[in-house]
């Protein structure tokens, strides 16, 4: 925890502040163009109907499970150690950071995982991990686990989100064998056919053993 590490949770609650106040800042500016002007933009746009509110692309929201893995994983310890299991059973291609589909959450653990001495680093200096990132839901996740005394979630809750989402993983890289398998038979390549079937069917096999085993043990 930050206590234990001898980091005060104001610094880190700080970090947080700066980085609100860095938003706030670019949010505030007057509207800009891509030249970097300032007033409306020029370029030419789809007339928009009378009464049209203008349409925005909101990030999706982190989910529970991705939040009980944030926290596990910052917290480390028993978990840690479960997280190295369940890095092994991914797809092949894949990462821990495929374990999140938050695009801003799988970005840090991306970086934070490109080097093992990460981890450790995260708990002696963890302000230079967060000083950078914008406000939100998961730096709001990620303090609230360097500052807490005591895990904010059980083992049985955590390996429960863990076997959610290793499966939701194993459905995506399905989905892109699939795709390929589209393109095989588009292209009339018989062996390739035949050789993603069997991926696929391996694949669906292996999902259906995660299922099995991550609801036994919730």
């Amino acid at each position: 925890t930050a206590q234990t590490l001898g980091i005060e949770p104001r610094l880190l609650l700080a970090s947080m502040g700066e980085a609100a106040g860095r938003a706030s800042l670019s949010s505030g500016a007057p509207g800009r163009t891509p030249s970097g002007g300032s007033g409306p933009s020029t370029s030419p746009s789809a007339p928009r109907q009378k009464g049209a509110a203008p349409s925005t692309r909101r990030t999706p929201a982190l989910s529970k499970r991705e939040q009980v893995l944030l926290r596990g994983l910052v917290w480390g310890r028993e978990f840690s150690e479960l997280l190295a299991k369940i890095r092994a059973q991914l797809p092949p291609g894949m990462g821990l950071c495929d374990l999140f589909e938050h695009p801003s959450a799988s970005r840090w653990v991306e970086s934070l995982a490109s080097d093992p001495a990460n981890l450790s680093r995260l708990r002696e200096a963890p302000e230079t991990f967060i000083s950078g990132m914008e406000p939100g839901q998961v730096l709001t996740t990620i303090t609230e686990a360097l500052v807490a005394q005591d895990p904010l979630h059980t083992v049985e809750e955590f390996q429960g989100a863990a076997g959610t989402q290793l499966r939701r993983a194993w459905v995506r890289f399905s989905q892109h064998i699939k795709q390929s398998l589209a393109a095989a038979e588009a292209s009339r390549d018989a062996e390739l056919q035949a050789k993603l079937m069997k991926e696929i069917i391996d694949v669906q096999r292996k999902i259906q053993e995660f299922t099995s085993f991550y609801d036994e043990a919730e």
